[in-house]
Protein backbone atom coordinates (compact mmCIF):
# COMPACT_ATOMS: atom_id res chain seq x y z
CA UNK A 1 0.00 0.00 0.00
CA UNK A 2 1.13 3.49 -0.68
CA UNK A 3 2.55 5.53 2.11
CA UNK A 4 0.44 8.53 3.34
CA UNK A 5 3.33 11.41 2.33
CA UNK A 6 0.76 13.95 3.23
CA UNK A 7 -0.46 12.81 6.47
CA UNK A 8 3.17 12.14 8.03
CA UNK A 9 3.44 15.88 7.26
CA UNK A 10 0.84 16.65 10.32
CA UNK A 11 0.16 20.44 10.15
CA UNK A 12 2.88 21.36 8.27
CA UNK A 13 0.72 21.28 5.00
CA UNK A 14 1.95 22.17 2.06
CA UNK A 15 -0.46 25.17 0.36
CA UNK A 16 0.63 23.34 -3.18
CA UNK A 17 2.22 20.59 -4.25
CA UNK A 18 2.27 17.80 -6.93
CA UNK A 19 1.39 14.96 -5.29
CA UNK A 20 2.94 10.94 -6.01
CA UNK A 21 1.82 8.89 -8.58
CA UNK A 22 0.62 5.48 -7.04
CA UNK A 23 2.99 2.71 -8.23
CA UNK A 24 5.33 4.95 -9.77
CA UNK A 25 9.05 3.89 -9.90
CA UNK A 26 11.24 6.33 -7.72
CA UNK A 27 14.86 7.28 -6.08
CA UNK A 28 13.69 7.54 -2.40
CA UNK A 29 14.94 4.50 -0.88
CA UNK A 30 18.54 6.08 -2.31
CA UNK A 31 18.07 9.59 -1.00
CA UNK A 32 17.09 7.97 2.51
CA UNK A 33 19.96 6.10 2.53
CA UNK A 34 22.28 9.14 1.79
CA UNK A 35 20.44 11.24 3.63
CA UNK A 36 21.32 9.18 6.93
CA UNK A 37 24.97 8.51 5.62
CA UNK A 38 25.40 12.14 6.15
CA UNK A 39 23.85 12.30 9.37
CA UNK A 40 20.84 14.10 8.06
CA UNK A 41 17.58 11.52 8.24
CA UNK A 42 14.81 12.88 5.49
CA UNK A 43 12.30 15.42 7.19
CA UNK A 44 8.61 14.20 6.38
CA UNK A 45 8.50 17.34 3.87
CA UNK A 46 11.78 16.08 1.80
CA UNK A 47 10.54 12.69 1.83
CA UNK A 48 7.09 14.19 -0.17
CA UNK A 49 9.47 16.17 -2.30
CA UNK A 50 11.79 13.21 -3.14
CA UNK A 51 9.26 10.55 -3.96
CA UNK A 52 7.21 12.66 -6.29
CA UNK A 53 10.72 14.85 -7.79
CA UNK A 54 12.44 11.08 -8.63
CA UNK A 55 9.41 9.28 -10.16
CA UNK A 56 10.43 7.69 -13.69
CA UNK A 57 8.43 6.77 -16.44
CA UNK A 58 8.26 3.21 -18.03
CA UNK A 59 10.89 4.41 -20.20
CA UNK A 60 13.16 5.23 -17.19
CA UNK A 61 13.00 8.77 -17.68
CA UNK A 62 12.11 11.65 -15.07
CA UNK A 63 8.77 12.28 -15.01
CA UNK A 64 9.07 16.00 -13.91
CA UNK A 65 11.77 17.44 -16.31
CA UNK A 66 11.53 20.53 -13.78
CA UNK A 67 11.21 20.63 -9.91
CA UNK A 68 10.19 23.96 -8.11
CA UNK A 69 10.92 24.24 -4.69
CA UNK A 70 9.98 27.02 -2.28
CA UNK A 71 10.25 26.80 1.64
CA UNK A 72 10.69 29.27 4.58
CA UNK A 73 14.59 29.51 5.67
CA UNK A 74 15.83 26.76 7.94
CA UNK A 75 13.54 23.97 5.99
CA UNK A 76 16.65 22.14 4.80
CA UNK A 77 16.38 22.53 1.12
CA UNK A 78 19.81 22.98 0.25
CA UNK A 79 20.24 19.50 1.89
CA UNK A 80 17.85 18.28 0.24
CA UNK A 81 19.16 18.94 -3.74
CA UNK A 82 22.39 17.77 -2.32
CA UNK A 83 21.39 14.41 -0.89
CA UNK A 84 19.21 13.96 -4.29
CA UNK A 85 22.99 14.90 -6.37
CA UNK A 86 24.33 12.19 -4.25
CA UNK A 87 22.07 9.87 -3.95
CA UNK A 88 22.07 10.05 -7.99
CA UNK A 89 25.84 10.03 -8.30
CA UNK A 90 26.16 6.77 -6.19
CA UNK A 91 23.13 5.32 -8.22
CA UNK A 92 24.18 6.05 -11.72
CA UNK A 93 27.97 5.94 -11.89
CA UNK A 94 30.08 8.76 -14.12
CA UNK A 95 26.83 11.35 -13.67
CA UNK A 96 27.35 14.63 -13.39
CA UNK A 97 24.96 17.29 -11.59
CA UNK A 98 25.82 21.08 -11.29
CA UNK A 99 24.43 23.57 -7.82
CA UNK A 100 24.61 27.50 -8.12
CA UNK A 101 23.39 29.78 -6.27
CA UNK A 102 23.15 33.58 -5.48
CA UNK A 103 26.31 33.63 -6.41
CA UNK A 104 29.53 31.23 -6.97
CA UNK A 105 31.23 32.17 -3.77
CA UNK A 106 27.56 31.31 -2.09
CA UNK A 107 27.41 27.51 -4.47
CA UNK A 108 31.13 26.81 -3.47
CA UNK A 109 30.50 27.49 0.56
CA UNK A 110 27.29 24.63 0.57
CA UNK A 111 29.24 22.36 -2.15
CA UNK A 112 31.69 22.23 0.55
CA UNK A 113 29.55 21.44 3.74
CA UNK A 114 28.09 18.60 1.94
CA UNK A 115 31.77 17.33 1.30
CA UNK A 116 32.72 17.57 4.81
CA UNK A 117 29.23 15.50 5.72
CA UNK A 118 30.73 13.02 2.79
CA UNK A 119 34.38 12.92 4.14
CA UNK A 120 33.02 12.28 7.69
CA UNK A 121 30.90 9.52 6.34
CA UNK A 122 31.72 5.94 6.19
CA UNK A 123 32.52 6.53 2.16
CA UNK A 124 34.55 9.63 3.12
CA UNK A 125 37.83 7.71 2.77
CA UNK A 126 36.76 7.22 -1.06
CA UNK A 127 35.49 10.91 -1.76
CA UNK A 128 37.66 13.33 -2.88
CA UNK A 129 36.94 17.47 -2.55
CA UNK A 130 38.77 19.26 -5.20
CA UNK A 131 38.41 22.92 -3.39
CA UNK A 132 40.13 25.05 -6.02
CA UNK A 133 38.23 27.78 -6.97
CA UNK A 134 38.81 27.38 -10.72
CA UNK A 135 36.82 23.70 -10.82
CA UNK A 136 35.46 23.04 -7.31
CA UNK A 137 33.99 19.82 -6.80
CA UNK A 138 33.24 16.44 -5.63
CA UNK A 139 34.46 12.79 -7.28
CA UNK A 140 32.66 10.11 -5.55
CA UNK A 141 34.22 6.80 -5.33
CA UNK A 142 31.42 5.81 -8.76
CA UNK A 143 33.59 8.41 -10.56
CA UNK A 144 30.32 10.56 -10.80
CA UNK A 145 31.39 14.46 -9.91
CA UNK A 146 28.85 17.08 -8.33
CA UNK A 147 29.96 20.68 -9.39
CA UNK A 148 29.41 24.05 -7.95
CA UNK A 149 29.79 27.39 -10.81
CA UNK A 150 28.48 30.51 -10.79
CA UNK A 151 25.19 31.55 -11.93
CA UNK A 152 26.56 32.75 -15.48
CA UNK A 153 25.66 30.97 -18.77
CA UNK A 154 29.47 30.45 -19.44
CA UNK A 155 29.88 28.34 -16.51
CA UNK A 156 28.41 25.34 -18.15
CA UNK A 157 30.24 25.20 -21.41
CA UNK A 158 31.09 22.16 -22.82
CA UNK A 159 29.17 19.98 -19.89
CA UNK A 160 26.53 17.42 -20.49
CA UNK A 161 24.74 17.74 -16.75
CA UNK A 162 22.35 14.75 -15.44
CA UNK A 163 20.95 17.20 -12.74
CA UNK A 164 21.33 21.30 -12.30
CA UNK A 165 20.07 22.95 -8.86
CA UNK A 166 19.51 26.88 -9.17
CA UNK A 167 19.61 27.58 -5.61
CA UNK A 168 18.00 30.79 -4.22
CA UNK A 169 16.53 31.41 -7.68
CA UNK A 170 14.71 34.53 -5.76
CA UNK A 171 18.27 36.76 -6.99
CA UNK A 172 17.96 36.27 -10.36
CA UNK A 173 15.61 38.65 -12.01
CA UNK A 174 13.76 37.71 -15.53
CA UNK A 175 16.77 38.32 -17.91
CA UNK A 176 19.23 36.45 -15.28
CA UNK A 177 17.32 33.57 -15.37
CA UNK A 178 16.49 33.52 -19.10
CA UNK A 179 20.00 33.64 -19.60
CA UNK A 180 20.76 30.98 -16.73
CA UNK A 181 18.29 28.55 -18.75
CA UNK A 182 19.37 29.27 -22.14
CA UNK A 183 22.85 27.42 -21.29
CA UNK A 184 21.06 24.74 -19.17
CA UNK A 185 19.10 23.73 -21.74
CA UNK A 186 21.34 22.42 -24.87
CA UNK A 187 23.75 21.49 -21.96
CA UNK A 188 21.37 19.01 -20.53
CA UNK A 189 19.21 17.97 -24.01
CA UNK A 190 20.99 14.94 -24.87
CA UNK A 191 20.37 13.44 -21.42
CA UNK A 192 17.64 11.02 -21.33
CA UNK A 193 17.27 11.01 -17.56
CA UNK A 194 17.61 14.67 -17.13
CA UNK A 195 16.26 17.07 -14.46
CA UNK A 196 16.37 20.78 -13.56
CA UNK A 197 16.04 21.79 -9.84
CA UNK A 198 15.16 25.13 -8.62
CA UNK A 199 14.74 25.95 -5.16
CA UNK A 200 14.20 29.37 -3.17
CA UNK A 201 12.56 31.34 -0.68
CA UNK A 202 10.27 33.76 -1.24
CA UNK A 203 11.60 36.92 -2.78
CA UNK A 204 10.97 40.44 -3.50
CA UNK A 205 9.18 42.54 -5.84
CA UNK A 206 12.61 42.22 -7.88
CA UNK A 207 12.41 38.94 -7.94
CA UNK A 208 10.75 38.35 -11.45
CA UNK A 209 12.27 34.66 -12.27
CA UNK A 210 11.11 33.56 -9.18
CA UNK A 211 7.73 35.03 -9.30
CA UNK A 212 7.47 33.50 -12.98
CA UNK A 213 7.92 29.98 -11.62
CA UNK A 214 5.75 30.17 -8.58
CA UNK A 215 2.96 31.35 -10.88
CA UNK A 216 3.84 28.59 -13.62
CA UNK A 217 4.29 25.57 -10.55
CA UNK A 218 0.89 26.91 -8.63
CA UNK A 219 -0.74 26.22 -12.27
CA UNK A 220 1.15 22.80 -13.02
CA UNK A 221 -0.38 21.32 -9.49
CA UNK A 222 -3.70 21.29 -11.19
CA UNK A 223 -2.14 19.87 -14.54
CA UNK A 224 -1.99 16.38 -15.03
CA UNK A 225 -0.01 16.27 -17.78
CA UNK A 226 3.09 18.57 -16.57
CA UNK A 227 6.27 18.13 -16.38
CA UNK A 228 6.58 20.27 -13.78
CA UNK A 229 6.77 19.06 -10.26
CA UNK A 230 5.99 21.84 -7.85
CA UNK A 231 5.82 22.35 -4.21
CA UNK A 232 5.34 25.14 -1.94
CA UNK A 233 5.28 25.74 2.12
CA UNK A 234 4.09 29.41 2.86
CA UNK A 235 1.50 31.12 5.52
CA UNK A 236 -1.57 31.02 4.09
CA UNK A 237 -3.57 34.36 3.06
CA UNK A 238 -4.81 36.03 5.76
CA UNK A 239 -3.24 34.82 8.88
CA UNK A 240 -0.76 37.02 10.79
CA UNK A 241 2.33 36.55 10.14
CA UNK A 242 3.41 37.23 14.15
CA UNK A 243 1.29 35.38 15.69
CA UNK A 244 2.68 31.74 16.71
CA UNK A 245 -0.53 30.03 15.83
CA UNK A 246 0.05 30.44 12.60
CA UNK A 247 3.44 28.96 12.17
CA UNK A 248 2.92 25.13 12.02
CA UNK A 249 2.85 25.49 8.60
CA UNK A 250 6.95 25.52 8.99
CA UNK A 251 8.54 22.09 7.82
CA UNK A 252 11.19 22.41 9.55
CA UNK A 253 9.84 22.50 12.62
CA UNK A 254 9.16 19.02 12.64
CA UNK A 255 12.84 16.75 13.41
CA UNK A 256 14.12 20.48 15.13
CA UNK A 257 16.11 21.98 12.14
CA UNK A 258 13.94 25.12 13.79
CA UNK A 259 11.73 25.68 16.95
CA UNK A 260 9.22 28.52 17.73
CA UNK A 261 11.51 29.68 19.59
CA UNK A 262 13.78 30.47 17.21
CA UNK A 263 11.38 32.02 14.82
CA UNK A 264 10.19 34.25 17.69
CA UNK A 265 13.67 35.41 17.91
CA UNK A 266 14.05 36.16 14.47
CA UNK A 267 11.17 38.21 14.43
CA UNK A 268 12.45 40.39 17.48
CA UNK A 269 15.30 41.38 15.65
CA UNK A 270 14.53 40.96 11.96
CA UNK A 271 12.84 44.13 9.60
CA UNK A 272 8.76 43.16 9.44
CA UNK A 273 9.58 42.98 5.70
CA UNK A 274 12.25 40.63 5.57
CA UNK A 275 10.81 38.10 8.39
CA UNK A 276 7.86 37.49 6.55
CA UNK A 277 9.62 37.16 3.35
CA UNK A 278 12.14 34.53 5.15
CA UNK A 279 10.35 32.48 7.99
CA UNK A 280 6.96 33.11 6.69
CA UNK A 281 7.93 32.63 3.06
CA UNK A 282 5.94 35.55 1.54
CA UNK A 283 7.42 37.75 -1.17
CA UNK A 284 7.74 41.51 0.05
CA UNK A 285 9.01 44.59 -1.65
CA UNK A 286 12.40 45.86 -1.48
CA UNK A 287 12.33 49.02 1.18
CA UNK A 288 13.54 51.13 -1.55
CA UNK A 289 10.70 49.90 -3.63
CA UNK A 290 7.83 50.52 -1.31
CA UNK A 291 4.86 52.22 -1.90
CA UNK A 292 3.62 53.47 1.45
CA UNK A 293 5.14 54.25 4.80
CA UNK A 294 4.01 51.43 6.78
CA UNK A 295 5.15 52.57 9.73
CA UNK A 296 3.30 55.52 9.55
CA UNK A 297 0.45 53.00 8.43
CA UNK A 298 0.68 51.03 11.84
CA UNK A 299 0.87 54.38 13.58
CA UNK A 300 -3.08 55.10 12.27
CA UNK A 301 -4.89 52.69 14.13
CA UNK A 302 -7.95 53.74 15.77
CA UNK A 303 -11.41 53.13 17.18
CA UNK A 304 -13.69 53.55 14.23
CA UNK A 305 -16.82 55.33 14.12
CA UNK A 306 -19.92 54.64 13.21
CA UNK A 307 -21.00 55.35 9.91
CA UNK A 308 -24.74 56.39 8.38
CA UNK A 309 -25.15 54.14 5.57
CA UNK A 310 -24.97 57.05 3.52
CA UNK A 311 -21.67 58.06 4.17
CA UNK A 312 -20.24 54.76 3.41
CA UNK A 313 -18.15 54.24 -0.08
CA UNK A 314 -17.45 50.77 -0.60
CA UNK A 315 -14.69 49.76 -3.06
CA UNK A 316 -13.61 46.15 -4.41
CA UNK A 317 -10.93 44.50 -6.13
CA UNK A 318 -10.48 41.20 -8.19
CA UNK A 319 -6.99 40.85 -8.46
CA UNK A 320 -4.84 39.61 -11.36
CA UNK A 321 -5.21 35.90 -11.36
CA UNK A 322 -8.79 35.75 -9.58
CA UNK A 323 -7.50 34.13 -6.99
CA UNK A 324 -8.68 36.28 -4.25
CA UNK A 325 -10.36 39.48 -3.88
CA UNK A 326 -11.36 41.89 -1.01
CA UNK A 327 -13.87 44.79 -0.50
CA UNK A 328 -13.45 47.71 1.44
CA UNK A 329 -15.76 50.77 2.94
CA UNK A 330 -14.35 54.40 3.70
CA UNK A 331 -15.86 57.25 5.47
CA UNK A 332 -15.44 60.42 6.73
CA UNK A 333 -15.15 61.56 10.52
CA UNK A 334 -14.03 64.83 12.17
CA UNK A 335 -11.63 65.47 9.29
CA UNK A 336 -10.29 62.02 9.51
CA UNK A 337 -11.04 58.90 6.71
CA UNK A 338 -12.62 55.56 8.02
CA UNK A 339 -11.22 52.49 6.85
CA UNK A 340 -12.64 49.14 7.20
CA UNK A 341 -11.84 45.46 5.24
CA UNK A 342 -15.71 44.21 5.17
CA UNK A 343 -14.77 40.83 3.58
CA UNK A 344 -11.91 39.10 1.92
CA UNK A 345 -10.91 36.36 0.58
CA UNK A 346 -10.00 33.72 -1.78
CA UNK A 347 -11.40 33.35 -4.98
CA UNK A 348 -14.36 35.49 -6.59
CA UNK A 349 -17.45 33.21 -6.20
CA UNK A 350 -18.15 35.14 -2.93
CA UNK A 351 -18.24 38.76 -4.23
CA UNK A 352 -21.05 39.04 -6.18
CA UNK A 353 -23.68 37.92 -3.39
CA UNK A 354 -21.64 40.47 -1.25
CA UNK A 355 -22.05 43.46 -3.55
CA UNK A 356 -25.80 42.39 -3.59
CA UNK A 357 -26.14 42.52 -0.04
CA UNK A 358 -24.23 45.99 0.65
CA UNK A 359 -26.12 47.35 -2.43
CA UNK A 360 -29.23 46.48 -0.82
CA UNK A 361 -27.71 48.30 2.78
CA UNK A 362 -28.50 51.63 0.11
CA UNK A 363 -24.08 52.71 0.74
CA UNK A 364 -22.95 56.16 -0.56
CA UNK A 365 -21.48 54.42 -3.65
CA UNK A 366 -19.97 51.04 -4.75
CA UNK A 367 -16.65 51.21 -7.22
CA UNK A 368 -13.69 49.62 -9.25
CA UNK A 369 -11.15 50.01 -10.77
CA UNK A 370 -12.02 49.49 -14.88
CA UNK A 371 -9.49 46.98 -15.22
CA UNK A 372 -9.78 43.24 -17.13
CA UNK A 373 -11.21 40.93 -14.30
CA UNK A 374 -13.21 43.74 -12.12
CA UNK A 375 -15.13 44.09 -15.71
CA UNK A 376 -15.30 40.50 -16.07
CA UNK A 377 -16.90 40.38 -12.83
CA UNK A 378 -19.27 43.10 -12.99
CA UNK A 379 -20.37 41.82 -16.04
CA UNK A 380 -22.29 38.78 -14.45
CA UNK A 381 -23.96 40.65 -11.70
CA UNK A 382 -27.80 41.64 -11.94
CA UNK A 383 -28.46 44.43 -14.49
CA UNK A 384 -29.82 46.68 -11.37
CA UNK A 385 -26.61 46.49 -9.31
CA UNK A 386 -24.17 46.19 -12.85
CA UNK A 387 -25.86 49.94 -12.84
CA UNK A 388 -24.77 51.14 -9.82
CA UNK A 389 -20.82 50.00 -9.73
CA UNK A 390 -19.21 53.09 -10.67
CA UNK A 391 -15.72 52.26 -12.29
CA UNK A 392 -12.83 54.21 -12.48
CA UNK A 393 -10.84 55.82 -15.54
CA UNK A 394 -6.75 55.48 -15.19
CA UNK A 395 -6.80 59.17 -14.53
CA UNK A 396 -9.13 58.60 -11.60
CA UNK A 397 -6.98 55.46 -9.99
CA UNK A 398 -4.07 57.87 -10.58
CA UNK A 399 -5.09 60.32 -8.74
CA UNK A 400 -6.41 58.32 -5.84
CA UNK A 401 -3.52 56.50 -5.32
CA UNK A 402 -1.55 59.81 -4.52
CA UNK A 403 -4.43 61.03 -2.77
CA UNK A 404 -4.37 57.80 -0.62
CA UNK A 405 -0.60 57.98 -0.11
CA UNK A 406 -0.93 61.64 0.89
CA UNK A 407 -3.64 60.72 3.72
CA UNK A 408 -0.93 58.03 4.93
CA UNK A 409 1.99 60.77 5.33
CA UNK A 410 -0.24 63.27 6.85
CA UNK A 411 -2.30 60.81 8.96
CA UNK A 412 -5.69 62.19 7.49
CA UNK A 413 -6.83 58.11 7.55
CA UNK A 414 -7.42 55.49 10.24
CA UNK A 415 -7.90 52.18 10.58
CA UNK A 416 -8.84 48.95 12.81
CA UNK A 417 -5.17 47.08 12.46
CA UNK A 418 -6.65 44.54 10.17
CA UNK A 419 -3.53 41.99 9.27
CA UNK A 420 -4.56 41.85 5.90
CA UNK A 421 -4.97 45.20 5.15
CA UNK A 422 -1.79 45.79 6.65
CA UNK A 423 -0.10 43.09 4.76
CA UNK A 424 -1.73 44.90 1.19
CA UNK A 425 -0.01 48.17 2.26
CA UNK A 426 3.33 46.97 2.69
CA UNK A 427 3.37 44.23 -0.02
CA UNK A 428 2.07 47.13 -2.48
CA UNK A 429 3.27 47.40 -6.18
CA UNK A 430 3.45 50.39 -8.31
CA UNK A 431 3.08 50.65 -12.19
CA UNK A 432 3.79 53.60 -14.21
CA UNK A 433 1.18 55.66 -15.63
CA UNK A 434 2.36 58.44 -17.90
CA UNK A 435 4.02 61.12 -15.74
CA UNK A 436 2.68 59.90 -12.43
CA UNK A 437 2.35 56.36 -10.86
CA UNK A 438 -0.47 53.18 -10.14
CA UNK A 439 -0.58 50.37 -7.81
CA UNK A 440 -0.43 47.34 -9.91
CA UNK A 441 -3.01 44.98 -9.92
CA UNK A 442 -0.47 41.86 -8.83
CA UNK A 443 -0.78 44.05 -5.45
CA UNK A 444 -3.03 42.52 -2.96
CA UNK A 445 -6.76 43.48 -3.66
CA UNK A 446 -7.30 45.03 -0.23
CA UNK A 447 -5.22 47.79 -0.74
CA UNK A 448 -6.56 48.67 -4.10
CA UNK A 449 -9.73 48.48 -3.02
CA UNK A 450 -8.83 50.82 0.04
CA UNK A 451 -8.08 53.41 -2.96
CA UNK A 452 -11.24 52.92 -4.99
CA UNK A 453 -13.13 53.34 -1.64
CA UNK A 454 -11.41 56.59 -0.70
CA UNK A 455 -11.55 57.94 -3.75
CA UNK A 456 -15.15 57.52 -4.31
CA UNK A 457 -15.58 59.30 -1.41
CA UNK A 458 -13.89 61.91 -2.74
CA UNK A 459 -16.07 62.57 -5.68
CA UNK A 460 -19.36 61.38 -4.15
CA UNK A 461 -22.04 64.03 -2.16
CA UNK A 462 -23.33 62.24 1.46
CA UNK A 463 -26.84 62.12 1.66
CA UNK A 464 -27.87 61.50 5.09
CA UNK A 465 -29.53 57.82 5.92
CA UNK A 466 -30.19 55.51 9.43
CA UNK A 467 -27.16 54.61 11.18
CA UNK A 468 -26.07 50.77 10.31
CA UNK A 469 -23.56 49.36 11.65
CA UNK A 470 -20.48 47.65 9.13
CA UNK A 471 -19.70 45.00 11.85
Amino acid sequence: MEENFLAALGAAQPRYATLPTTGADHELAAVEMVAKLRNKPLLPWQRLVVRVATEKTAFGQYRYRTVVITVPRQSGKTVLVFNLDIARGIKYPHAKSFYTAQSGKDARERLFDAADDLQASSIGSKVTVHRAAGAPRITLPTGSRIHSFSPTPESLHGYTPRTVTLDEIFAFSDAEGALLLGAITPAQQTVKDRQLVMTSTAGTSDSTFLADWVFRGREATQDPDTQIAYFEWSLADGLDPFDPANWDFHPGLQGGLITKDDIAAAAETMSRGEFIRAYMNRPTVQKSDAVFDTQKWAKLKADLSTPRRSQVAIGFEVNYDRSRAAVVAAWKHNGQVHLKVLRNGSGTGWLAPTLEALSDARPLSIGADRYAQNMALISELHDELREQIQTFTPEHIKTGCASFKAKIEDGTVNHTGDTALAQAVAEAQSRPMGEGWALSHKSPPEVTAAVVAVRLLALSKEESQPLIEFG
